[in-house]
């Protein structure tokens, strides 16, 4: 993969990372439903980028939150 894509998966692990309440793992994440949103559909952009990427011999599977 492009130095670029490996970059914003690095990015969007730390921004993951964000979604769970490290004092209290099990309850409820910080993140609003707008945060949320906006992560999905930042993932789902770079999902399409790795599959592209990747091509189709490889199969890339997400789980969303």
């Amino acid at each position: 993969m492009s130095p670029g894509i490996r970059q914003r998966l690095v990015e969007l692990t730390a921004w993951h990372d964000g979604a769970l309440d490290w004092e209290y793992p099990p309850g409820s994440s910080p993140w609003s439903a707008e945060e949320r949103e906006r992560f999905e559909r930042a993932a789902a952009e770079v999902l399409a980028v790795v599959r592209s990427e990747l091509g189709p011999e490889f199969e890339v599977v997400y789980v969303p939150l």
